[in-house]
């Protein structure tokens, strides 16, 4: 989720629930956050900077494990911006995607652009009948999606279709 996308849903929504399933690159956590294979260096910045005392015999996995209680409370990137911007992020179990729609509506899509395939199909004819499909996909079959998903227990019940966040 970039800036464009939170400004975009500050502007036109508040009190979004955003509904994520578990990929890496939505766990990401800030820049400043070590990673298993960074240098003890950046392990003992990282100590300084969250004001963890270090001493200079300390190694690597002391290091690590003086971190890792304090870093595990430290916030995904996305779920940071989500929240400054006023809204909440929700990750979905792992091994769910019958509990994200977008899931269910790009099946409906990739059924529809792969009805057409034939052996003469190029990229070029993919790229079309998948815009073509996107700008044909209805409001309803949205709303089935979200709702056949049961996304709705799965948030606590906060969502009722994409009014329930807008703004009047």
């Amino acid at each position: 989720m970039d800036e464009a996308i939170v400004g975009n849903l500050r502007s036109e929504w508040y009190n979004c629930v955003i509904i994520l399933d578990n990929a890496k690159y939505h766990k990401v956590k800030p820049t400043w956050v070590p990673s298993r294979g960074n240098k003890k260096e950046v392990l003992v910045a990282a100590c300084n900077r969250l004001g963890i005392h270090v001493e200079s015999k300390d190694t690597k996995a002391k290091l690590r494990a003086k971190l890792e209680p304090v870093l595990a409370a430290v916030q995904p990137t996305i779920v940071q911006m989500a929240e400054n911007a006023g809204h909440r992020v929700v990750f979905t179990p792992p091994h769910h995607s019958d509990l994200q729609p977008i899931e269910l509506v790009w099946a409906n899509v990739k059924g529809t652009v792969g009805c057409q395939d034939t052996s003469a199909t190029t990229f070029a004819d993919v790229k079309e009948r998948l815009v073509t499909a996107f700008a044909n996909l209805k409001g309803t079959t949205v709303q089935k999606s979200i709702d056949k998903s049961d996304v709705c227990k799965a948030a606590g019940g906060e969502i009722r279709g994409h009014e329930a966040g807008k703004q009047s």
